[in-house]
């Protein structure tokens, strides 16, 4: 979860940035981009459990991708530099800095694939869990999409799962969406069954 809301936050700068044409609110929400990359580098280099939701492949890729983002900083600052100068033309400096932001809007694009793709991982195989401890309770454990689960259970659209007999509904896409499935699967499961009996 903590990692999600890290990419997220970034993402959602940078759609801020590319949706204003105001070069002091740019440069603005720039230093937060630059704030926020540096944090989520920081965390994905740091911390110790993040080998439980992304691959190696995953990892440096994520890392990868925030250093040619950091690049295509330093060469935007520099093109500028070289206008101020006087050594590149308006018409160039425009080409190229448009240029390098679609580049850094690749970028973004990547870490925020590779962080739904970790999601998706983790859910599988945090599904695959409940499914086992669902059977040892004696349920069997059915995985339905938002729109499935709110027919069957119209009170309980934003629920993560319920129980109905010796069924266990879960609501992948809300479990995808609260990070809920990542909790651990023991808790999740135990979280179902104490809302339904409540009820």
């Amino acid at each position: 979860k903590e990692l999600n809301n890290k990419i997220n936050n970034l993402a959602d700068l940078n759609n801020k940035k590319y949706s204003t044409r105001n070069v002091d609110v740019k440069e603005a929400i720039d230093v937060e981009i630059k704030n926020a990359e540096q944090d989520l580098k920081n965390y994905i280099s740091e911390k110790r459990k993040i080998s439980e939701i992304l691959n190696e492949d995953q990892k440096s890729s994520l890392i990868e991708a925030l250093n040619k983002k950091d690049d295509i900083k330093n060469k935007i600052n520099s093109l500028k530099i070289q206008f101020d100068n006087g050594s590149i033309s308006s018409k160039e400096l425009g080409y190229a800095v448009r240029s390098l932001n679609n580049q850094d809007k690749g970028l973004s694009e990547k870490i925020e694939l590779i962080n739904a793709t970790a999601k998706e991982q983790l859910l599988q195989t945090s599904l695959e869990t409940t499914k086992e401890e669902a059977g040892k309770l004696g349920l069997e454990q059915i995985e339905l999409s938002q729109e499935e689960f709110t027919k069957l259970f119209p009170d309980d659209a934003d629920s993560d799962g319920s129980i109905q007999g010796n069924k266990i509904y879960i609501n992948r896409d809300v479990a995808r969406q609260t990070g809920a499935i990542g909790v651990g699967s023991h808790e999740l499961l135990h979280g179902i069954i104490g809302n339904s009996y409540q009820k």
